[in-house]
């Protein structure tokens, strides 16, 4: 099967193979991207437990390239601290695994806190939807809020950010502690949406300028707009 809350996909062209990553069983399982067979799965560092996943929060991101296989939580683990609140993010750790799916590498990041509050909804969160890795130390980072004073809506943000910036985190125990770098991240854009839900990026064709185009796609989870 799939898993309990199948969320990130990436593919592997050089092995024909798709990854799946599961949010809720904190599990990265292989599969032959022609016959659909399970291949195996990818051994997450202890830190990702399932027991450890607060809130339906765990590995949410998925994406392979830039010579490795990267995932992340969407908001802290257990062990990490505090879901994110309007006053303050919430801990995420990039995970890299290198071609042969060992761990090469794991760095701190800080979501965004929620912008506001409304008495509309209790579903309030923000944190990392996605990543997209450009260079073997650089990465796109997609950000999901969902909140707002009035109505709530969907709040997507792209940071870039550079690993070179952060210490690795493998061996820390909590990032509760302080002790590590986290990365800096810059804005590259935001948008808000009324029922797009963007979770997943991806690099699309070159474009007639020459530049490199960005495709974004949203959940359709409970209904809504599923927009590319």
């Amino acid at each position: 099967g799939m898993g309990t809350d199948s969320e990130g996909i990436a593919y592997r062209a050089a092995t024909g193979s798709v990854f799946v990553s599961d949010e809720v069983a904190s599990s990265i399982t292989r599969f032959d991207a022609t016959t659909g067979a399970t291949l195996g799965g990818v051994t997450v560092p202890a830190i990702y437990a399932a027991a450890n996943v607060q809130s339906n929060m765990g590995l949410e991101s998925l994406a392979f390239g830039a010579g490795g296989l990267w995932t992340a939580n969407e908001e802290a683990v257990v062990p990490d601290g505090a879901l994110s609140t309007t006053t303050q993010g919430s801990w995420v750790r990039i995970q890299r695994f290198d071609t042969t799916l060992s761990t090469a590498g794991q760095w701190a990041y800080r979501s965004d806190p929620i912008s506001a509050l409304t008495s509309l909804t209790t579903a309030e969160r923000s944190g990392v939807v996605d990543l997209l890795p450009w260079t073997a130390t650089t990465l796109l980072v997609l950000e999901r809020e969902f909140g707002g004073a009035v109505i709530p809506d969907f709040r997507s943000r792209i940071y870039g950010i550079d690993l070179a910036t952060g210490s690795d985190v493998s061996a820390v125990a909590s990032l509760a502690s302080g002790s590590f770098t986290p990365v800096t991240k810059t804005l590259l854009w935001e948008g808000s949406f009324a029922t797009s839900n963007f979770e997943g990026m991806t690099f699309g064709p070159t474009l007639a300028s020459g530049v490199t185009s960005l495709l974004l796609v949203s959940d359709n989870g409970g209904g809504i707009s599923q927009d590319l």
